[in-house]
């Protein structure tokens, strides 16, 4: 049993990761929130069913049907599911025409979480067998769920996802289409599943003006988890269309420049840099199989690959460059649909444009292109962050220091420290003339209007740093009334946390509350449960609100949301568990006596949290803030009586599976220090709510 419950812990966390890199193939984001939640979904119902049957008295000794049961199910539906949800036509691009989307998304979420509910029914089973070793065994469980965790990144580093769905209307999907179309090479990473294509549809020239008298060179098509296709252009072949790109009109300003290219990918910003006499291009790009089928560009003596993250690289260079170049790299369908909603992109943030301006020389020039897209969203929002970021120099003008070009596909922003002169807008303008281009500069670049505005444009921050997200819930009704019923069209992703928090709600009522309600073993005192319930609901949503707002800061840290995840995971089980194990061990700890000050504790760790503005400090102190976080659920435990425990259990799954979603929702909607003072107010709360000791619990 004991290898058993070591060997179960360690692959349902394993499984748990390898989920987040299935969906970011399959549905154009890594959904961890979704994740956890459907996990937490599966041990909840679990202990309902463990506590429905009346599994409290097995028969002691030996490893009973039940435990192999419960042990080879799980290996058996984890395999079954992910075979099982890769086929399951879910896409969320078609969840604002098709009705039996909804249908799907409920199968794929109670379908991924059948081998959590395998696992927990073991786990659940182990303890309730051994309550004398249940110290013991929690160690065991922590300690293989860590070890999962950090398994999973070697897992995905070498072994391919291959039979995963991938919508039709991914640009791997859509290049595929092509007559003769081929995917010539395939690599798996915990970062991306890289595919290089040959396939009529790779013609990548973002905004390639209609004035260019040429023919495009030959290009192969690189794609990321099947999305953000860019092209690998052969070198040695001509490229005079780079200077029809709008994204070349800096070069007109500047001679032999330093460049720094971010998210770099297959090349063509840094072959742009060089084909206009750069003096060095360093390359910031972390995937390294990206730079392996890029590898002719990524080898020319003039450029440095940078392997990091652009916003830890920045962090830590004092470099300062000619020309930052923030490169375009994702798909426009996807774009246009609004499916990176909930997507964090810590690219498009004030903090980030901070870091771009701090790393310019005096006359040195930012620039960023994306596609042109109606109605107008992402370019609004592009420019109230630039106006923010320069607005935080204390820049009195901040328009002067701001020029758009727009071209027929896309629009390209050129930002400067220093006011642009005279003399470089007539050269741009020059410039814009002779490829067809549109120049608005001065007091035409204005801060959108915020407050009318049908969408959210206002600048992304590295608290809520979803740039795609731009529909308000608030004017959901004018929005669809403006459109005249017609929204399918403007369909943003981040309205599917909503439909995803509808459905945890539901299912968790059912799966979890329900079966423990019908058993009716409750205490003599009916009031007494209900408050206890309370309180376990609302310690079950204040954890899930820290859990999902530190993993937040773990994608930021580790520029990645797989190895985010994982270690975020990892820490976590560990930290939280140990103080879970320190509080119910013997002898009575003073917290255990006090425990209010243990809320303290934990308030206080978040608030130091949220007012230290270094990343890594802030994430860092996780570490205490999960130890005291683990007290709450086993002191409250260890204060109520036996026969109210599974309500207890049932009402801290139910918030536990809704608060993974719900953190989410306000982070989307008012950033996540919102989230994490709403997890401070619940703590507080739950304080006042805490069980009361008695003479019968002190004895015991």
């Amino acid at each position: 049993m004991i290898l058993g419950l070591f060997l179960i812990s360690c692959a349902t966390l394993l499984f748990e990761v390898v989920l987040t890199r299935i969906f970011s193939v399959a549905l154009w984001g890594h959904y961890a929130f979704l994740v956890v939640s459907l996990s937490l979904l599966g041990f909840g119902a679990s202990g309902s069913v463990l506590h429905f049957v009346g599994a409290r008295s097995p028969r002691p000794g030996g490893r009973t049907p039940p435990l192999r049961m419960s042990f080879v199910l799980f290996f058996l539906s984890a395999t079954a599911v992910y075979l099982w949800i890769t086929r399951i036509p879910f896409d969320p691009v078609r969840i604002s025409w098709d009705p039996w989307q909804f249908v799907w998304l409920s199968l794929f979420y109670l379908g991924s979480a059948v081998p959590f509910f395998f696992s927990g029914l073991y786990i659940g089973s182990c303890f309730l067998r051994n309550p004398a070793s249940a110290p013991r065994l929690y160690g065991i469980n922590l300690a293989g769920s860590a070890l999962g965790a950090v398994l999973s990144l070697v897992f995905l580093a070498y072994l391919p996802l291959d039979a995963v769905w991938i919508s039709p209307y991914k640009p791997l999907s859509q290049a595929l289409l092509f007559p003769n179309a081929e995917i010539v090479a395939t690599r798996w990473g915990p970062d991306a599943r890289v595919d290089l294509i040959r396939s009529g549809a790779v013609r990548f020239a973002p905004g390639l003006s209609l004035n260019f008298p040429g023919e495009l060179p030959d290009q192969v098509g690189l794609t990321l988890d099947g999305d953000r296709l860019n092209a690998v252009t052969t070198v040695g072949t001509p490229l005079q269309f780079l200077s029809y790109l709008p994204s070349s009109a800096a070069y007109t300003l500047l001679s032999n420049p330093e460049v720094l290219v971010i998210e770099s990918g297959g090349g063509l910003n840094i072959l742009e840099a060089l084909f206009h006499g750069a003096r060095s291009v360093d390359a910031v790009e972390r995937n390294k199989d990206v730079a392996k089928f890029a590898a002719a560009v990524y080898s020319h003596l003039s450029v440095k690959r940078i392997s990091s993250h652009a916003r830890r690289y920045l962090a830590r260079s004092k470099r300062e460059y000619d020309l930052i170049s923030l490169s375009l790299s994702d798909s426009p369908t996807a774009a246009s649909t609004g499916i990176y909603g909930l997507n964090e992109n810590y690219l498009y943030t004030v903090e980030a444009f901070r870091a771009y301006l701090d790393h310019l020389r005096p006359d040195g020039f930012f620039t960023v292109t994306r596609y042109l897209l109606p109605p107008p969203r992402e370019e609004p929002r592009t420019v109230a962050l630039a106006l923010a970021s320069l607005k935080s120099f204390e820049i009195q003008n901040p328009e002067a220091h701001l020029i758009l070009i727009e071209s027929y596909g896309t629009w390209t922003l050129l930002m400067k420290k220093t006011p642009v002169t005279e003399n470089e807008r007539i050269k741009l303008q020059r410039f814009c003339e002779e490829r067809g281009f549109t120049i608005i500069e001065g007091g035409a670049v204005r801060e959108p209007p915020l407050r009318n505005s049908l969408f959210d444009l206002s600048p992304s921050t590295d608290d809520r740093p979803f740039f795609f997200h731009f529909f308000q819930l608030s004017k959901l009704r004018e929005t669809y009334l403006s459109l005249r019923g017609k929204w399918e069209a403007f369909f943003e992703g981040g309205y599917l946390v909503y439909f995803a928090l509808a459905q945890a709600v539901v299912w968790g009522i059912l799966l979890i509350l329900v079966p423990v309600v019908v058993r009716k073993r409750v205490g003599a005192d009916g009031r007494a449960p209900l408050r206890h319930g309370v309180y376990f609901f609302i310690i079950g949503l204040a954890f899930m609100f820290v859990e999902m707002a530190f993993l937040q800061k773990a994608v930021f840290l580790f520029g990645n949301p797989t190895y985010g995840f994982a270690i975020l995971l990892a820490s976590l089980l560990l930290t939280s568990g140990i103080g879970s194990m320190t509080a119910g061990a013997p002898p009575a700890t003073p917290l255990r006596k006090r425990p209010k000050i243990l809320f303290l504790a934990v308030v206080s760790w978040i608030l130091v949290a949220l007012l230290t503005k270094n990343p890594v400090l802030s994430a860092l102190f996780g570490i205490p803030l999960f130890f005291f976080m683990g007290f709450p659920f086993p002191v409250a435990l260890s204060r109520i009586d036996r026969r109210t425990i599974p309500l207890a259990w049932a009402a801290n799954g139910i918030a536990s599976v809704i608060g993974a979603i719900l953190a989410v929702v306000i982070a989307l909607e008012w950033g996540y220090s919102k989230t994490l003072m709403g997890a401070v107010a619940l703590y507080l709360i739950s304080a006042f709510l805490l069980p009361p000791s008695s003479e019968q619990t002190e004895r015991q």
